[in-house]
């Protein structure tokens, strides 16, 4: 490869004959080439200690990129699923496609062949939910590895008149844990896409319009045991997904019966709060190019869409610098509509988002403006966004906090971001503030309404090895949170430090204190309950994760008013081969003594509440393209109440002091709570872009009854499911 080095600028070679994706570098002699790599960790700004280099070429169909990677140390090739990343070998690159310093296109390849893609958005985001048909191949040799990129332009949102597109590669070698990059930049500096070299001009690029069909087949087999009796159930279905890009800057997909949704049931959780559990989307769908509806506001939340879904279309477009996005969903018992707007230059980008759904009975609306502006070099950051919400019809609600929503009420929300991300002092402040019957639930997700809450933080940050440490940062951070009656809800005061030791494990470790508030939605009619305060420490520890077996976890414990909790989520990963993966997670939570609600005559009693569970997953990858998962939880949790109380029915406000000892029997509130559930997946792609899918699920309750008994989990209600889905994706 002749050698052409340009400071973050590359130019592209067209080519009339495409190069055969097979990793090796056969027909890239005559293309130029740069070694222009910088290490990033653990010696930032360091010249690499391996070498590394960068060709791309293009015709009318694809960019074609090749990395030559010599390599000294010891080669790491972990064989694992599509889109996993691991602690091995490893190039990343992306592609600012649109060149407004804001967005870019992810692709990864491993020294193992596993392809990773996803999505930049924002500048410093990354989502690798979104996928595509895209190949790449590597080869290995006594002198290290190599791998060449074939990326169709039909999925890279191409714009007219723009011919120079923002560029970064990084190399990861991973048994010496150092990281080099193309487009350097100070590990210190804040931003991402903002920062990265340049890779043009690409002349004359002129890409077709695609259509990808994938038809699909579904069959079930469901039993049911709900101790009374056990029934048995067959059902089969068939659906089309569609992907139709007239133009590059167009994709409209389309989904009539979308496939089911999940290959690993959510994650099961004993949830003590007064705060709705946020889930994670995966079904296919809706996660393509979802991007582009992120707000600060998450007025789309897409796991409202449940049930069946009778069909599904959703359209993103370009048109210069400005993104348009609609999606409509309709289901036996609902019609759901977005539109998005997002205009980007300068650094600045301006948007707007409408939501409404559509009910048998009520509908429910919502229309929000956004903004961010980021300094050229990324280091400063505000953004904000302003919401009104509206439902019309349906009966009166009663929300948690008291407030009754009545047909035609409307809210009002806002946020706003200031930050400076970059630099050895870093910090923000937030701010965000809805009012009593501000309400996005229907189609978005909020933690709660009737608040003012304020953040205040900062950080020293140090990317420089010293002492026992490669990298360092210690943060201050205070927030403060307010109803509209101006009660106190929950707020704090916090320091942690964090660091990377020089063999590779993470430490970080917070001390807080969290005065005493008030819970208004604790009642649930508005009447809001002392809380008492708590002292905690919390401890975090990640061992090498290169290595094959890797531990780690979280603990939290807190001193409270008559009573403490502690929480504990550690996990255990095993590689006993190369394409082998086991990782144990076990969970502990215990709280004793905070007085709670027990939801009627209001009754108060101490709450003892003791939760125990262990996930275990297992990948086991035969083939890059034929992988098995495996996925179990068990999690039992058993609530006891002791020392009944009461208050006066009169108080509004309710201090732990006025709480007075009742009379009733307070342990008739104890229960069980908890579950089992499992989930085998094969995953075959015998072509791209087609699948076969073997599901196997288990899902059972534990029986009736108080205490603390893990047999029950094998003696409740249960639920078993076969599932097998083929589909055939046909490309043109």
């Amino acid at each position: 490869m002749p050698l052409l080095v340009l400071a973050a600028v590359l130019v592209p070679t067209r080519v009339h004959h495409a190069p055969t994706i097979d990793g090796k570098l056969n027909d890239w002699h005559a293309i130029a080439s740069t070694e222009a790599f910088t290490q990033s960790f653990p010696h930032d700004g360091a010249a690499p200690t391996e070498t590394t280099r960068l060709a791309v070429t293009y015709d009318d169909a694809n960019v074609y990129i090749a990395i030559d990677c010599p390599q000294k140390a010891r080669s790491i090739a972990r064989l694992t699923r599509r889109d996993r990343t691991t602690e091995d070998d490893r190039i990343e690159i992306d592609l600012d496609t649109a060149h407004d310093r804001r967005s870019a296109f992810h692709f990864e390849i491993s020294s193992a062949g596993v392809l990773v893609d996803g999505l930049r958005y924002g500048d410093t985001e990354l989502s690798t939910d979104w996928d595509d048909i895209w190949r790449a191949e590597v080869s290995h040799s006594a002198d290290g590895w190599s791998a060449e990129l074939a990326i169709p332009l039909r999925l890279l949102r191409l714009h007219d008149g723009v011919t120079t597109w923002g560029l970064q590669v990084r190399r990861w070698v991973a048994a010496i844990g150092e990281e080099d990059i193309w487009a350097y930049s100070p590990r210190d500096a804040g931003g991402e896409v903002s920062r990265y070299g340049d890779i043009g001009p690409f002349e004359g690029l002129a890409p077709r319009g695609s259509l990808a069909l994938v038809p699909f087949v579904l069959g079930k087999l469901t039993r049911r045991d709900d101790l009374a009796r056990t029934t048995h159930d067959a059902d089969a279905s068939a659906g089309l997904d569609l992907t139709w890009r007239p133009a590059p800057s167009i994709t409209l997909q389309g989904a009539i019966r979308p496939d089911f949704g999940q290959v690993e049931a959510d994650q099961l959780v004993i949830n003590l709060t007064t705060t709705e559990v946020e889930y994670p989307e995966k079904r296919p769908f809706f996660l393509q190019g979802m991007d582009l509806f992120q707000t600060p506001i998450q007025q789309l939340y897409t796991r409202r869409i449940g049930g069946d879904i009778d069909a599904a279309a959703k359209l993103i477009s370009s048109a210069g610098p400005v993104d348009v996005g609609a999606l409509s969903v309709v289901t036996a018992d609902a019609a759901h509509h977005v539109v998005r707007v997002r205009g980007t230059g300068g650094g600045l980008t301006l948007g707007a988002l409408a939501t409404a759904q559509q009910q048998r009975v009520d509908e429910a609306t919502s229309g929000g403006i956004d903004g961010a502006w980021r300094s050229p070099e990324g280091t400063f950051l505000a953004s904000g966004q302003l919401v009104a919400t509206q439902v019309i019809n349906g009966a009166p609600v009663t929300r948690p906090d008291g407030t009754v929503m009545r047909s035609g009420d409307t809210g009002i929300g806002g946020t706003f971001h200031l930050a400076k991300e970059g630099g050895w002092l870093r910090g923000l402040v937030d701010y965000e503030g809805y009012s009593r019957r501000f309400d996005i639930d229907h189609l978005g997700y909020q933690p709660r309404a009737n608040v003012h809450h304020l953040q205040v933080e900062g950080e020293l940050f140090s990317a420089k090895p010293a002492g026992p440490f490669l990298e360092e940062r210690t943060r201050v951070e205070a927030f403060f949170r307010r109803n509209m009656d101006g009660l106190v809800l929950p707020s704090g005061y916090q320091w942690n430090v964090g660091a990377t030791t020089k063999n590779f494990w993470d430490l970080w470790m917070e001390l807080h204190w969290r005065p005493a508030y008030f819970d208004d939605r604790e009642l649930g009619d508005g009447r809001a309950l002392q809380r008492s305060g708590a002292l905690g420490l919390e401890l975090e520890i990640n061992t090498d994760a290169r290595k094959s077996l890797v531990v780690g976890g979280w603990t939290s414990t807190h001193a409270l008013h008559a009573g403490w909790d502690h929480e504990t989520d550690a996990f255990v990963k095993i590689r006993p081969r190369a394409n082998i993966e086991i990782e144990l997670d076990p969970y502990l939570l215990f709280t004793r003594g905070e007085p709670r609600y027990l939801g009627e005559d209001n009754r108060f009693a101490r709450q003892d509440a003791s939760s125990v569970g262990l996930t275990t997953r297992v990948i086991w990858t035969l083939q890059r393209d034929l992988t098995l998962q495996a996925y179990v939880q068990a999690l039992l949790a058993s609530i006891h109440y002791r020392d009944p109380l009461q208050s006066d029915p009169m108080q509004r406000v309710i201090p732990i002091d006025a709480l007075i000892p009742a009379g009733f029997d307070a342990s008739h509130y104890d229960g069980r709570e908890g579950a089992l559930d499992a989930t085998i997946v094969g995953r075959w792609e015998y072509r791209p872009g087609s699948t076969a899918f073997l599901v196997y699920s288990h899902a059972q309750t534990p029986a009736e009854g108080a205490g603390f008994e893990p047999r029950a989990l094998v003696r409740g209600p249960s639920a078993d499911a076969v599932l097998l889905k083929l589909s055939w994706a046909y490309l043109r």
